[in-house]
């Protein structure tokens, strides 16, 4: 960050910043991100806002990376049908499959086997990831929860005007333990070609400025 600053009130406090990107050649803009925290809740506010300082368009991508911890035993649901999510069926260059975590994939994809409860941990290594898609197209605001077999509920929520797809991330191995329930994001994270050709990246005018908002916590 270039500044970083607390806001406070008789309610909470924010913790804010601001860092302009500018390079060569390249793209120029300003991006201010903050965290409320409110005195009475459980939860917390997170929100991003990008300006593009250029004077032509510019390409954005964003994806609020919630990296919530692995619970054993937890069950995942969201506000929209269970097939919302699709299985990643790509293998990335830092992904190196087993045969026992290919067997285990193609269990998901013909719907042998379902992962909504967290309760196969040697599976998901390497990671396990589902794609939601136009949101939109289900309700103006998602929200996504993870609750734990003691009744420890956690949720994030998010407009889907703002953020129109998510990624849910699943690793489990000797050095991390990821539940990450739900990503809100603008488009798959699959890079910017990828989300060119599916026609989901956002363009930003010059001197214009996008806001996205993340609500996420315990309930």
């Amino acid at each position: 960050m270039d500044r970083a600053w607390l806001e406070i009130s008789e309610e909470g406090i924010s913790v804010c910043g601001e860092t302009e990107y500018v390079k060569g050649f390249g793209h120029h803009y300003l991006s201010s991100p903050s965290v409320k925290m409110m005195k009475e809740n459980s939860f917390i506010e997170m929100n991003m806002k990008v300006k593009n300082l250029s004077w032509s368009g510019m390409p954005l991508q964003y994806m609020c990376h919630t990296n919530y911890a692995y619970v054993d035993g937890a069950e995942m649901k969201q506000n929209m049908p269970d097939d919302c999510l699709v299985l990643r069926e790509s293998i990335p260059a830092h992904v190196k499959p087993t045969e026992q975590w290919l067997a285990y994939n193609k269990k998901l994809l013909s719907g042998e086997e379902t992962l909504n409860v967290l309760n196969k941990p040697e599976m998901y290594d390497p990671e396990i990831v589902f794609f939601a898609d136009k949101l939109d197209a289900y309700d103006e605001e998602a929200e996504f929860e993870m609750t734990s077999p003691d009744g420890t509920s956690f949720f994030t929520k998010f407009s889907t005007a703002e953020l129109n797809h998510a990624t849910r991330w699943l690793l489990h191995n000797s050095d991390q333990q990821v539940g990450a329930f739900v990503l809100p994001a603008t488009c798959r994270p699959e890079g910017f070609l990828a989300a060119e050709k599916a026609g989901t990246l956002i363009t930003l005018g010059a001197g214009e400025e996008r806001s996205f908002t993340v609500v996420t916590g315990k309930k």
